[in-house]
């Protein structure tokens, strides 16, 4: 069905002549003393923009980037472009795909692609190696359209080397999981339990993977039609970790997520899981994820080891305890009206960092980074705070009514954190979490800083920083090569991008 077309060369030509507009030109030479630059460019029928490059990360190690673009529509096919680029964004493989059906989401598990093409009535999963050739192919058949195109955007998660999850639908609507390999086939299929302890009778496990590895597979369960009595003998949101080999279930983990622990992420080791998250006591989860209850945002970590026994928790209240953890802090700019929003949990030797930023209540605005670095020996985490220009963004009208958790929510969701991604080197020695801000350091004169939260060779927190010189119109960040950031700068003038390897000096 999906198939490399040299039919298809006619529509780039048409269609190339529409995206001149956004295309990754060229690169432009050091500026200061901070940045490597190399000539970076990229064909012009390629159709490559500022966003739709995909760093390819498989368990913190950054193999390249690639593109798959929209090419054209002609002769009842459609044309996309898969671009595969090595770290330093030399293109490696250039290939055309056609197929008779829209694409609408491609993964990337180590060493395969995954395609998902959806019809009126059945999705395809087209798994293609580096080399652009079709390895494998499943599908899946619909009597009702609707429920073809809910599912070709369902989760679809990687699980290094081996293939990929799907979460499918059936039983009116009612989702499962299943393990795919490269050629297709079905290597495990989790089915949803039934929860019979309630008033109301059975209620069926909703299932959603939120991370897997090698080992493990960690996978969301609600069951949202508990009420009142019900919820006492089991809570609505909790975790189930699975054998990412057979897809046994292992155990659970975080069952109390339904008084006032809500699920940020996930940290999978060889022989570890690590969940963290926000914190309300007292707190309870809407219908539509919203937070009732709970006056400050707290958070917590949980460290659980491979069968399932807990080694480290702290819990922040989010109110007296991040007083006494960042209070002292004068970079945290603390006051009562102060929250925190969780970016992310990094792991390095025996320790974790988390990296956050503040925001308040009060002014409905985003504030200084923090990180705070756990010791599994000690109680308390060690914090530090980063200050930055503080940004001023568009109406607040539609975050008035908001506040707390469902305020740090909304601002994530805008866009409003200056957070982007947090890259780490193979041996997990040194990590950096980058974030974007803009430095006002000479007045009239703004320009666009990339900062980084970083842990050094020394093992030390340091606060690098890189200033553009240039004044672009829009700034997209990449991760980098190991001590590199990648900055797509776009002028909007010129009509070009440029993009650029910056070295942080750490």
């Amino acid at each position: 069905m999906m198939q490399f077309s040299s039919v298809m060369k006619y529509i780039i030509k048409q269609q190339m002549m529409l995206k001149k507009g956004l295309l990754l030109l060229t690169c432009v030479f050091p500026l200061t003393l901070s940045i490597t630059a190399q000539n970076i460019s990229f064909p012009e029928d390629k159709g490559i923009t500022i966003t739709n490059i995909t760093p390819m990360i498989i368990q913190n190690d950054l193999k390249g980037y690639y593109a798959c673009t929209y090419l054209g529509y002609a002769k009842s096919a459609y044309a996309y472009g898969l671009i595969v680029m090595d770290i330093n964004f030399k293109i490696t493989k250039d290939k055309l795909i056609s197929s008779v059906m829209p694409m609408k989401q491609i993964v990337f598990d180590g060493s395969h692609f995954c395609m998902v093409f959806q019809s009126a009535k059945y999705v395809s999963y087209a798994i293609y190696d580096t080399e652009g050739i079709l390895a494998g192919e499943k599908r899946i058949d619909y009597r009702d359209p609707y429920q073809s195109a809910s599912e070709a955007l369902q989760t679809l998660v990687p699980v290094p080397y081996k293939g990929f999850i799907r979460r499918g639908m059936q039983y009116g609507w009612d989702t499962y999981l299943e393990m795919f390999d490269h050629a297709g086939d079905v290597v495990w299929k989790v089915e949803p339990e039934f929860y019979t302890g309630t008033t109301a009778g059975k209620v069926r496990e909703g299932l959603n993977v939120i991370k897997a590895n090698e080992q493990f597979i960690i996978v969301g369960v609600n069951l949202g039609a508990m009420h009142g009595q019900d919820a006492k003998t089991r809570t609505m949101d909790f975790q189930r970790v699975y054998d990412a080999q057979s897809g046994q279930p292992l155990f659970e983990i975080n069952a109390t997520a339904g008084n006032g622990l809500r699920l940020h992420g996930v940290v999978l080791e060889p022989d570890e899981i690590s969940v963290y998250g926000a914190y309300f006591p007292e707190g309870k989860v809407g219908i539509l994820g919203e937070q009732w209850g709970g006056e400050k945002f707290g958070f917590y970590l949980q460290v659980y080891d491979a069968a399932g026994k807990m080694k480290y928790e702290y819990i922040n209240d989010g109110e007296r305890d991040l007083k006494s953890l960042i209070g002292k802090i004068e970079e945290a700019e603390y006051t009562e009206f102060s929250s925190m929003w969780i970016h992310t949990l990094v792991k390095s030797g025996e320790r974790y960092y988390m990296i956050g930023e503040m925001y308040s209540d009060k002014s409905k605005t985003v504030r200084n980074m923090v990180a705070l670095e756990f010791d599994t020996a000690q109680i308390t985490p060690r914090a530090y705070a980063f200050t930055k220009d503080i940004p001023e963004f568009g109406s607040r009208a539609s975050l008035v009514a908001f506040q707390y958790y469902n305020l740090g929510f909304n601002l994530m969701k805008l866009g409003h954190f200056g957070y982007k991604f947090t890259s780490q080197n193979k041996d997990h020695s040194m990590f950096a979490s980058i974030y974007t801000n803009l430095d006002n350091s000479v007045k009239g004169d703004e320009k666009t800083m990339v900062g980084a939260i970083a842990l050094d060779r020394d093992h030390q927190i340091v606060n690098p920083r890189i200033v553009l010189t240039s004044k672009p119109d829009d700034v997209f960040v990449y991760p980098g090569k190991p001590g590199y950031v990648a900055v797509a700068e776009y002028f909007k003038k010129e009509k070009k991008v440029s993009f650029t390897l910056h070295k942080f000096d750490f």
